[in-house]
């Protein structure tokens, strides 16, 4: 059984790297990744962090917003795209 965790982020990059690493540190590891940036002004830190994690999940998804929305609807943008019907929260 797989479970996706939808990040919504803004402007903490630092903060979502310290989260990914924990995650990678599950003993569980059937989980898809799904971060939505809500379109942070810090790109290339968001760039930094998804390179390095990309390929440690067997499905791993960034998402950036095209404008600044919220956590609500960035939330909604990763559970529409979860392939899994137990999705865990993370608001970061």
């Amino acid at each position: 059984m797989q479970v996706t965790i939808v990040i919504p982020t803004y402007k903490r990059p630092a903060y979502l790297d310290r989260l990914l690493e924990c995650i990678d540190k599950q003993t569980f590891d059937d989980i898809e990744v799904i971060i939505v940036d809500d379109n942070s002004p810090n790109t290339e830190e968001y760039e930094v962090v998804r390179k390095k994690y990309e390929n440690k999940f067997h499905n791993f998804l960034f998402i950036r917003n095209k404008k600044h929305r919220g956590a609500c609807y960035s939330r909604n943008v990763g559970i529409k795209r979860s392939k899994n019907n137990l999705i865990a929260f993370i608001l970061i």
